[in-house]
């Protein structure tokens, strides 16, 4: 298999922010702890839309796209643990493993990680090197797109287990997108009472009802406040998890927090938060607590958040192939990132298959 691999691939290219191309680049050579991977699927992620629109990454040029999974071709000396022709699935993160976080199994705050698709190239491309700790197998004769959902639906339990849900808790998730679509799933498996899912879009509210949300709420036609008031007579929930990361639904986090209710703020922030009078008596009066959610890892690494996703995606009790609204290749991927970005369109998880 290892004779097959051409010398150049098809990669999905950031010049700038804004610029965009396909272009041809060399495959990468596997170091030794590494495995080269046939990328099978790679999911755009919120963060990309931002990271290729409008802040660059961390250098530039860069092949973006950190959810993926692939079929190993090739593997480093070192790396005894795969085989070719595995399936595996990656977690983006790669940290130091030194500093006193790592040593602490907080990975997610490493003081010097490295990070697929934004830091070293990732995976909008034919082939990708990856660290082979990063590397999780699955079975075989799985359908591969299912496993790039895999980092969403992790991000989806970090943020629930940051949130510290109980069985019977009322829970809002903020924002229908993949990773909302996931913790409305995941809220579901923990036990919640009552979830209600909020958004701007109808389409998405309605895949929201399908996958477990007990009451949806369309913030542009619907009286939230009052919505929620009368929701088995309790006003607010034990549980808010903010998934949009604007500052408008950052506030409505705070204003929909019950007595002694957490608060997760999960959606990364382009925006500058100014909270009101009535936003910080919310907090006071309440009680509330509010925590933050980063990425989705925990010891051993990557952590039960992966490992569980990739059971429950496997056995089909967490519903990844719902979430996927398009399936594109590499030249097709810019374009339908400008029209999503540009509003033309609305999406939840964009997949790009690159070798089909």
């Amino acid at each position: 298999m290892t004779n097959s691999i051409p010398a150049e691939m098809k990669a999905v290219m950031l010049q700038r922010p804004g610029t965009i191309k396909v272009g041809i680049v060399p495959v990468p050579e596997p170091g030794e702890k590494e495995l080269l991977l046939l990328v099978s699927a790679c999911g755009v992620c919120g963060s990309d839309f931002y990271r290729m629109m409008i802040d660059g990454a961390h250098k530039m040029p860069i092949i973006p796209g950190h959810e993926f999974s692939g079929v190993v071709v090739k593997t480093g000396k070192s790396a005894t643990s795969f085989n070719v022709g595995d399936n595996v699935v990656v977690a983006p993160l790669i940290p130091c493993g030194v500093c006193e976080w790592c040593l602490k199994g907080e990975y997610s705050l490493c003081n010097d990680y490295d990070y697929y698709g934004s830091r070293r190239n990732g995976a909008f491309a034919e082939y990708v090197a990856v660290h082979a700790d990063n590397a999780i197998k699955l079975p075989s004769g799985v359908n591969m797109d299912l496993f790039a959902l895999v980092d969403s639906s992790a991000n989806a339990v970090h943020a629930l287990m940051q949130s510290r849900i109980k069985i019977g808790d009322s829970l809002i998730v903020l924002g229908c997108g993949s990773v909302g679509l996931f913790a409305v799933q995941w809220a579901k498996y923990f036990g919640a009472g009552h979830i209600t899912a909020i958004d701007i879009n109808d389409d998405k509210l309605a895949l929201a009802k399908i996958l477990g949300a007990d009451l949806v709420v369309n913030t542009y036609k619907d009286d939230v406040a009052s919505m929620i008031r009368n929701i088995g007579g309790y006003c607010g929930a034990n549980t808010v998890l903010e998934m949009a990361g604007t500052k408008e639904a950052q506030k409505l986090a705070i204003s929909l927090g019950a007595k002694l209710g957490r608060i997760v703020f999960f959606g990364i922030s382009h925006q500058t938060l100014e909270l009101s009078r009535e936003d910080v008596e919310n907090i006071l009066r309440k009680e509330l607590s509010i925590t933050g959610s980063w990425n989705s890892f925990s010891p051993p690494f990557p952590g039960v958040e992966w490992v569980e996703s990739i059971k429950r995606i496997h056995s089909y009790s967490i519903k990844a192939d719902e979430i996927i609204s398009v399936r594109c290749t590499l030249d097709e991927l810019p374009g339908i990132m400008y029209d999503s970005w540009n509003k033309k369109v609305s999406y939840n998880k964009i997949l790009c298959l690159p070798n089909r």
